[in-house]
């Protein structure tokens, strides 16, 4: 269970990190 739930923080915070840089490089085109 400690395992499946850091998994999915870490999927999480690469989606939020992934959202983040397509915002900036989308401002910067």
């Amino acid at each position: 269970k400690n395992m499946l739930k850091s998994k999915d923080t870490i999927m999480l915070i690469g989606l939020g990190a992934g959202l983040t840089w397509g915002g900036v490089i989308y401002k910067l085109m």
